[in-house]
Formats: C-alpha cells, sequence, structure tokens
C-alpha cells in the first residue's frame, strides 16, 4: 500500500497483486480462470496463482456431470419409451375410463343390438360381463369384421358370447400407465386397450391407447402453460 499527501489530502492507494484480491475483483474468477488470463499477460504477475478453497465459491462454482452423448435408456422407435411422470407417476386408475363410459354387454345379447355400444363409447370393443360385473370376454372392432366376414347374415343371430375372445389382456388399477403402454405393445400382437380389474376380477374400467397418449400430451401441455 502506499499513500501520498497533499495539502489538504491524503491519497492512498493498494498496489497488491495477491491472487485473493484479484480472485475477488474479478467476480470470484477459479484459479483456472486466473492462470489463463496470465497466460495471455493480461495478469502476468500471477502466472504462479494458487487460491484457497472458499466454501462459498465451491458452491456456487459445482460443475454440473455432463449429460451422455448415448443415455443408456435411448429407444430407436417412436413412443418406445414414454415418460408419464412429468407431474408426478400416473397409474393406470388415474387415466382409466370408469364405469359410466364402458362399453359393457352381457353374453347372451346379439352382437346386433350391441353395435350401437360398440361405436358410441369410442373404446372399440365390447366389454363381456356377468350380472356380477366379472369380465368375461372382449369383442372388438376387428371381431366384427371377422364374424361378418365368416358368418355373413347368420350375424344376426350370434350372440356377444358366441363370438367374443376369452384370451384376455387385463391390468390392475396399482399398475402404472407406462406399464400399461408396455403390454399393449406386447407379443404376440399390439392391442388399443386393456381391461381393468381388480383382484376378484371385477371390471372397474378400460385404459385405451388414446387415452394414455391424451393424458401425456395433457401432462406436456399443463407444464408448457406454467412454465
Amino acid at each position: 500500500m502506499q499513500a501520498s499527501t497533499s495539502k489538504d489530502t491524503v491519497n492512498v492507494t493498494v498496489n497488491d497483486s495477491s491472487t485473493e484480491l484479484w480472485h475477488k475483483r474479478l467476480s470470484h474468477i477459479s484459479e483456472k480462470g486466473i492462470k489463463c488470463l496470465a497466460k495471455k499477460n493480461k495478469l502476468s504477475w500471477l502466472k504462479n496463482a494458487t487460491l484457497k478453497n472458499y466454501a462459498c465459491c465451491l458452491v456456487r462454482k459445482q460443475k454440473r456431470v455432463s449429460f451422455s452423448s448415448r443415455p443408456s435408456h435411448r429407444k430407436s422407435e417412436l413412443l418406445e419409451l414414454v415418460h408419464l411422470d412429468v407431474c408426478g407417476p400416473k397409474k393406470v386408475k388415474d387415466v382409466r375410463k370408469r364405469l359410466p363410459e364402458l362399453p359393457i354387454c352381457k353374453e347372451g345379447d346379439l352382437i346386433i343390438d350391441q353395435l350401437p355400444e360398440l361405436t358410441r363409447k369410442g373404446c372399440g370393443c365390447l366389454l363381456v360381463i356377468d350380472d356380477e360385473y366379472h369380465l368375461l370376454g372382449t369383442f372388438t372392432d376387428g371381431d366384427l369384421h371377422r364374424t361378418l366376414d365368416t358368418s355373413g347374415d347368420a350375424i344376426f343371430k350370434l350372440t356377444v358370447g358366441e363370438m367374443c375372445n376369452r384370451e384376455l389382456r387385463t391390468i390392475g388399477p396399482d399398475a402404472m400407465a407406462a406399464e400399461a403402454m408396455q403390454k399393449m405393445e406386447s407379443s404376440p400382437s399390439p392391442v388399443q386397450f386393456l381391461a381393468a380389474i381388480d383382484h376378484q376380477n371385477i371390471l372397474i374400467g378400460i385404459v385405451t391407447l388414446h387415452g394414455l397418449v391424451w393424458a401425456l400430451l395433457s401432462l406436456v401441455l399443463d407444464v408448457n402453460t406454467l412454465t
């Protein structure tokens, strides 16, 4: 430190070339930054600078780990991996259609009488149940087309129970929505819906692929609105 005096004033100037001082002057620059400036002859007297470990600087200058260019979960197909936990994990019971919205019928109902129910509910299927709502089978749009091809006019006398599919693909209400989507895409062939049943095989809802995708899009739109 140097000082000079005049008649009425005293002038003090600092001539300190310490690393700590320049660290503070340059907004708590890192040691590497100081050495870089020294190499460029901006702070040539600090070529061998060393800094103490200041806790406040370490917290504010933590280095983020870089993202891997090839993460292990990268997928090659569209919608092969869909995260449904944008605003928290979603379960089947959160995205299912409930009983008033379900296209349900009984085994003894005529197929021709249930066509309005098949088309009106927009699920692409009929859910065949008994009097206690136990799930017995499903009858889809595809089953209708196959029945028309094979039976012709006889379809007017056929019941849903005679032509429904009894090899059911179902899911529980507490399963994750992402698991439901994976189950829809699994072998032997992809499906557009899953019947949701409880532990007693009682029908409690239906999950559709369209409903899952719409739930995901709604979450994304909500997040974009908030941000």
